[in-house]
């Protein structure tokens, strides 16, 4: 024989279920909770690094436009014509003023047609000064050449704050022709004013650019300008611990980044780093600048990248590159507390839980006893409350004690009926049959020998035999059977429509009634029971006795053909 599969009790069932309910619900919690901090965070930060570009372009927008406004006002004075170095002097007071107020502009210079050069270069720190040798009181540095009898003269010149000169001396084995240079060429090779791509400073190797306008008397007027300050603004925009931010041309060379003294790097002459020589992340997005998300070691970063209208005709890129685990480290957190707390309210919850289901199951366990002794014909044995908590159960504990005491009343019908000797036995077959459906009347119709009517044999009003001659029914012919005859319904008729059984309607002022009509073919019989009409159809709770009582005529047998009263 097959193994019957082991069986759940029901308590567990249930547990399982709420505890399943209760994990779905709060996955399903901390999920939707992590993505919406997910999504929060992440368009947050598109806004973060919109706000980083927004202030490194308002940045490079304060580096060059006090240079431009300088530029402006020199290409017009009619003092940069001037031939002769105590001539350009005068240009100093106007020179200091344009530095004093741009602290990212480094240098002011003339470039001359006969390769004559002009130059005030600011000194804002002790390093400066040490690299050029200046006395510690000095604040401005005067380069100048100028060309004597075919022959170059280099001088320098350092001032105080009152425009005081500290000293005077040659600057030897120093070559540099300002017609050579990129920003002269590009100046008088256009009209306006020009920037050069950014490189490093051939007299203090720092990183800057330079911008440049020709004159309209001839020389060309430049400023320098570092880029040293952007690097410590890239540094304040960090997002996150290990975020990358980079300003970077075109050709791919670093400009500015957070750890500024990677940017130079010595191979003969001074050179601009490589970007993708910085991190290991910004060589990967060189290698796909259009990406908006690049892998790399096992994390994912989130990139963003704006084009940046200064420093040379091409400008600069801005590229801001954040691990996405540091990003949403928050939501990380979040999604952590949710599962934690789904897990405590689970432990907090499992007794309640298995505490309900045993509410339930003991109830439903009782009640399973109950109608396993039904089955074995023993009274259930006991007293049980049917007041439950749980509507269910206690409707189902009422229809078990319905069904037990219909049982029960179906087995004292049926003794009382068995104990009934001859025709009488069938008097108390109807009167059992009317009291279990409790119609007010019931008459039991026998087919007549031919087959060709029915004949009234018993009646019963009130659970009292009536004589079937004193209520006068007649014979109901099967060529012409009545509608109200159909077998099975319980119909509603009035005193009209039922000719046959007017007699007994008449006798008990029934103007209409709910009528059945149960077939008994084994019986040779038809049973017709009625319920006066008040409104409302009878109830169909006693046909199962009813059925067991039809079932019980099958076996007693034919009715008797002669009248039982």
């Amino acid at each position: 024989m097959p193994a019957h599969p082991r069986k759940v009790p029901l308590h567990l069932c249930i547990s399982a279920m709420f505890t399943g309910a209760l994990l779905l619900v709060g996955a399903a919690m901390g999920y939707n909770s992590y993505r919406q901090a997910t999504d929060i965070i992440l368009s947050s930060s598109e806004r973060v690094f919109e706000g980083v570009q927004q202030d490194i372009r308002h940045d490079l927008e304060s580096t060059f436009q006090p240079a431009r406004q300088a530029l402006g006002f020199l290409a017009v004075d009619e003092r940069i014509g001037a031939t002769s170095l105590d001539q350009r002097l005068a240009l100093l007071p106007a020179f200091d003023q344009a530095l004093r107020g741009a602290p990212r502009l480094a240098s002011l210079y003339i470039g001359y047609a006969n390769g004559d050069f002009f130059m005030v270069r600011a000194l804002r720190n002790a390093s400066q000064r040490a690299a050029l040798q200046a006395p510690s009181q000095a604040r401005l540095q005067v380069w100048s050449i100028t060309h004597e009898a075919g022959k170059a003269v280099s001088e320098s010149q350092f001032y105080d704050d009152q425009l005081k000169q500290l000293g005077q001396s040659g600057v030897s084995g120093r070559y540099y022709d300002p017609r050579e240079r990129p920003w002269y060429q590009q100046a008088r090779q256009q009209n306006g004013l020009i920037s050069t791509a950014p490189y490093v400073f051939y007299s203090d190797r720092r990183v800057g650019t330079s911008m440049a306008q020709a004159a309209s008397l001839g020389p060309v007027v430049g400023a320098d300008i570092t880029l040293d300050e952007l690097s410590a603004d890239l540094a304040r925009h960090r997002v996150t611990p290990s975020t990358q931010l980079a300003l970077y041309d075109r050709l791919g060379n670093a400009i500015a980044y957070p750890d500024s003294q990677r940017l130079i790097i010595e191979r003969g002459t001074a050179q601009l780093q490589r970007l993708s020589q910085l991190h290991p992340a910004l060589a990967a997005f060189m290698a796909e600048p259009s990406a908006s998300r690049i892998h790399l070691d096992g994390r994912d970063w989130i990139v963003a990248s704006h084009d940046l209208a200064e420093a040379g005709d091409e400008g600069l890129r801005l590229a801001v590159l954040v691990p996405e685990e540091e990003l949403l480290a928050q939501a990380f957190k979040v999604r952590w507390e949710g599962a934690l707390m789904t897990l405590m309210a689970l432990l907090l919850c499992l007794p309640l839980g298995w505490l309900g289901a045993r509410l339930v199951v003991n109830p439903l366990r009782a009640i399973a006893r109950e109608i396993t002794h039904l089955a074995a014909g023993v009274a259930p044995g006991g007293q049980h409350t049917d007041n439950h908590l749980v509507m269910e159960v206690h409707l189902l504990h009422r229809a078990v004690g319905r069904l037990a005491n219909s049982l029960s009343e179906q087995a004292q019908a049926q003794a009382r009926i068995t104990a009934t000797p001859g025709k009488a036995r069938w008097m108390q077959w109807l009167a059992e049959a009317a009291d279990c459906t409790q119609a007010r009347a019931a008459v039991l119709f026998q087919h007549a020998p031919e087959h060709t009517c029915l004949l009234p044999v018993a009646a019963c009003v009130d659970a009292q035999p009536i004589p079937v001659a004193a209520l006068g029914l007649a014979p109901l012919p099967l060529t012409s059977a009545a509608p109200w005859m159909q077998p099975g319904q319980v119909t509603g008729w009035g005193f009209e429509a039922l000719t046959a059984l007017q007699p007994l309607l008449l006798a008990q002022r029934w103007p209409r009634v709910y009528l059945l009509n149960v077939p008994m073919p084994e019986a040779a019989a038809h049973l017709l029971l009625l319920w006066p009409d008040t409104g409302e159809p009878p109830a169909a709770s006693a046909h199962a006795a009813l059925s067991q009582l039809v079932a019980l005529a099958t076996l007693m047998g034919p009715v008797p053909a002669a009248s039982l009263q």
